[in-house]
Parts: C-alpha cells; sequence; structure tokens
C-alpha cells in the first residue's frame, strides 16, 4: 500500500529584525534647520522642536534615524543662533548709525558758535564780516593775492586773526555738499538773517544765523534771504 507524503509547506522568508523605518521627524528637523539660511532662523525653532521629538520617538520606539534626528537639531540650534544675531544687527546698527549722525550734528553746530565768535571778532576790527571789501582791504594790508571777483570768508578769517580755520570747517567724510556763506555789502544787523549753512550732515543742514544762533534745519530745506549774495566755499573732509 503506497502512502501519500504531507505536502511541503512553502520556504518562508527571514524573519524581521526590530528595527523600525526612519523618524521622518529626523529628516524634517534637518529640513528645518537648514531652511534658517533663508528664514533668518524662523524655521529653525522648528527644527529644534522637531528634533527633539524625533530623539524622544527614537528612545521609546527604536526607530533608526538618531544620527539624522541630532544633525538637525545642531543644526537647527546653529542657524536659530545665526538669525538672532542677524536680527539684533539689523536693528542696532540703523540705530548706532542714527546716533552718531547726531552726534556729528552736535559737533557740527559747536563748531559754528566758534566760527560766530571769530566772525565777530573780525567785525570788530572791519565793521562787517568777510565781504569783497574786506578782502579788498586784507590784501592791500597783507599783501595777499586774493580774488577780485569771489569771497573768501575763511580765508579773510585767517589772514585778519591768524587762526587755522580748517579744523571748524572740516566735515566728515559721508557729509554732503559745501558750506554755504552770505555776504552782505555794507553789512546787515538783521539778527535772524542767515550767514552760514552747513553740508548736509547725515539729513541735516545747520543754519548760522546773525545772532550766534545755530539751527537744525529740516530734510530739503534751505534758506532764502531776501538780500545778501550766496557764496559755497568747498568743506575739507576729516
Amino acid at each position: 500500500m503506497e502512502t501519500s507524503m504531507p505536502p511541503v509547506p512553502p520556504p518562508q522568508p527571514p524573519p524581521v529584525s526590530g528595527v523600525q523605518p526612519s523618524s521622518g521627524k529626523a529628516l524634517a528637523s534637518l529640513i528645518c534647520g537648514i531652511g534658517g539660511i533663508i528664514t533668518c532662523g524662523i524655521s529653525s525653532l522648528v527644527g529644534v522642536v522637531l528634533g527633539h521629538l524625533a530623539l524622544s520617538d527614537i528612545k521609546k520606539t527604536g526607530r533608526s534615524g538618531k544620527g539624522l534626528a541630532v544633525a538637525g537639531v545642531l543644526t537647527s540650534y546653529f542657524f536659530l543662533v545665526i538669525g538672532g544675531v542677524a536680527t539684533l544687527a539689523s536693528i542696532a546698527v540703523p540705530a548706532v548709525m542714527r546716533a552718531k549722525q547726531r552726534a556729528e550734528q552736535v559737533e557740527t553746530t559747536v563748531r559754528m558758535t566758534q566760527l560766530h565768535l571769530q566772525l565777530e571778532e573780525f567785525k570788530a576790527e572791519f565793521n562787517e564780516y568777510p565781504s569783497l571789501k574786506t578782502q579788498r582791504e586784507l590784501a592791500q594790508r597783507e599783501g595777499l593775492p586774493f580774488s577780485a571777483e569771489v569771497v573768501e570768508p575763511f580765508g579773510q578769517l585767517e589772514a585778519a586773526l591768524g587762526l587755522g580755520v580748517d579744523p571748524l570747517i572740516a566735515v566728515p567724510k559721508s557729509a554732503k555738499g559745501d558750506w554755504i556763506y552770505w555776504v552782505y555789502e555794507g553789512g546787515s544787523e538783521e539778527p535772524d538773517r542767515p550767514v552760514l549753512l552747513s553740508p548736509e550732515i547725515g539729513d541735516r543742514r545747520m543754519l548760522l544765523k546773525g545772532d550766534g544762533s545755530v539751527e537744525k534745519l529740516n530734510e530739503g530745506e534751505s534758506p532764502t534771504p531776501s538780500t545778501g549774495t550766496q557764496v559755497t566755499v568747498p568743506a575739507p573732509r576729516r
């Protein structure tokens, strides 16, 4: 009697190891961390959170991707710090620049006040501020080659008083424009008459008046006196 053989079962696949799929949060953490380059660290904050969640999940479930999660956390922290520094710099630098400009404006105001004292000393001798008339007198008295057509106010101050004016009229390299001096032939006693206008320091120009006061003009503002001749004088940079 022939005995039948039991059916042979099909081959079984090898047992699956206990390693779980890689954590998606770890990859997302790394992507968000790198994205901090573009977002100034904003996406890196998300990357830090995802990275720590990924490390926690990996520890509990045994998923792979720990190295990826660590890289995501470190990258996220790095660009989070860089983004914070960049943000602070974007806030601080303009404030520092504004403070510097205000300091330069104050310094220019002080220098213009000193120039007014020299102009008054000049006036005590010549009965008026520098003009073509006083320039001719100085040229004859000192034998200096002054122009016969263009008033040189600062040159006259130096010749008459023996004082260097350049330290007072030097302006920062960032200043725009030159000095403007108003000539009043025969003199003028109006206290509010414009005498000297500074170059543009930051976004403002300072105006010296006949009474010695210095006014900070509004942006783009320029005085237009009814009398007097305007003379432009180069401003040395310091």
